[in-house]
């Protein structure tokens, strides 16, 4: 919001200095020429925000496969840059449910996965909750953005090496034993392509909540996937809905899968539900 205020900041002086030097006009359409100008001062400043961010990960310093925990700078600064980018790539989001999600203390979240603005779309709307994601290990090699997941304790998962993916699932719970962050997961494992609401879960997922015992909130989202496609000529709509907090009292005599087999079928429900929003 601030890196907003001050883009906006910026175009705005320049466009009123710009006027004061052509109070020599008289006519109203003599100062039509400053709306380009008040435009082009706008999209500088907004793309100043992109080198801002591309400057600051500079100083991010990766040892090992994960942070040691995430870093509340990095998060505070790429939370801002990406209320920023929810206005720049025009989405909105419709929310219902929030009031579900616990104030105090961490928890699992689970959300199904359309796209890859997903995790982004969740950091945006969960600000303050400090929500660290377990990630396909592909996003770790994308230049600049590397650097930020690492910061912000993202866990990279590799399908191919389970010896991996158990360090990415014990690192995700001593971030919350911790008190660190709060683990996103997209049980589903990969992006869904198909027109079936959801992906058969992957069991695996739930095991962070089972061995931390803490809250496990679903989320279900709508039309993410439509933020690529949309963009930049038409706005896109998004529907989130806080489906269930179940918390670990009403877990606890649930083995992995049956876990795993009840927030499927919850969020599943949801999805079919929402099929009819527009």
């Amino acid at each position: 919001m601030y890196l907003i205020i001050l883009a906006w900041f910026n175009s705005i002086l320049s466009t009123s200095l710009i006027s004061i030097f052509a109070l020599s006009y008289h006519e109203w359409y003599d100062y039509l020429w400053i709306i380009p100008i008040a435009a082009g001062c706008i999209l500088v400043s907004h793309l100043w925000n992109f080198v801002y961010f591309a400057i600051i990960s500079i100083f991010v310093r990766m040892k090992g496969d994960f942070a040691e925990k995430p870093n509340k700078f990095y998060r505070w600064f790429a939370e801002e840059c990406l209320y920023f980018l929810k206005y720049f790539i025009r989405y909105r989001v419709k929310k219902e449910g929030f009031e579900k999600i616990p104030n105090e203390g961490r928890f699992v979240l689970l959300i199904n996965h359309r796209s890859n603005f997903d995790a982004l779309v969740n950091m945006v709307e969960l600000r303050g909750k400090e929500v660290s994601f377990i990630a396909k290990k592909e996003i770790s090699s994308v230049p600049i953005i590397r650097k930020y997941i690492y910061a912000l304790g993202f866990l990279k998962l590799d399908r191919d090496d389970v010896r991996q993916n158990i360090k990415a699932i014990r690192k995700a719970q001593e971030y919350i034993n911790k008190d660190y962050c709060s683990i996103g997961i997209c049980p589903e494992g990969t992006r869904n392509k198909t027109k079936e609401a959801l992906l058969p879960f992957k069991p695996g997922a739930l095991k962070v909540a089972t061995l931390t015992k803490v809250p496990v909130v679903m989320i279900t989202m709508k039309n993410t996937e439509l933020i690529g496609k949309h963009f930049p000529f038409r706005n896109t709509t998004i529907f989130m809905r806080v489906v269930e907090t179940i918390n670990y009292e009403d877990y606890k005599d649930m083995s992995t899968n049956e876990l795993s087999d009840y927030c499927e079928k919850k969020m599943r429900e949801s999805l079919i539900e929402m099929s009819e929003l527009k």
